[in-house]
């Protein structure tokens, strides 16, 4: 399945896209939005392997009626994201307390790769919250003014650029190099 220069948008407490079983789906060049009212999420999956999620954008005008994440990945027995490639997106739809690309805990993740990805957090919300601890999360720069950028795997990430009301950070911190 190709899903190419679409634009979905919704009204409600739902998921725009909800897949159970998402192997080899390209999502390219789409736009996810919200229209009046809070949506969980703009993409939902419980099982994929080898999904790609590029050139989209996720965006809401307003800070209230964004979305609950932009990707959420479910967690448990037999749930992967396995060799996922999520790159050059735009997410700056998430609500407040939003999550651009969340991955559950006991969801398998192995070979994902998070990159080139521009994230504005707004409040308290997170960039990148990996709670498996399998991504790879390469080269994204995250805009927060509080929330938190990154919930990731050091060891698994490279290269990020955080900028904080401002001042502008690396994740990890890059040995030998001053503020």
């Amino acid at each position: 399945l190709r899903l190419v220069n679409m634009r979905f948008e919704c009204v409600g407490a739902i998921d725009l896209l909800e897949f159970n079983i998402c192997n080899n789906v390209e999502i390219l060049n789409c736009d996810f939005a919200p229209a009046d009212n809070d949506v969980v999420s703009a993409i939902s999956t419980v099982n994929s392997s080898w999904l790609t999620i590029r050139n989209c954008r996720f965006s809401s005008p307003a800070t209230d009626n964004g979305f609950d994440y932009c990707l959420y990945a479910a967690g448990g027995s037999n749930k992967n994201l396995h060799c996922a490639l999520i790159e050059n997106n735009i997410f700056d739809g998430m609500d407040g307390d939003g999550t651009a690309i969340h991955i559950e805990a006991l969801c398998t993740a192995s070979q994902t790769v998070i990159r080139n990805n521009l994230i504005m957090i707004r409040g308290a919300g997170i960039g990148i919250d990996d709670d498996s601890d399998q991504a790879m999360v390469i080269e994204n720069k995250i805009f927060h003014n509080g929330g938190t950028p990154l919930d990731v795997n050091a060891s698994l990430s490279l290269m990020n650029m955080l900028s904080d009301d401002g001042t502008v950070t690396w994740s990890p911190t890059i040995a030998g190099l001053s503020a």
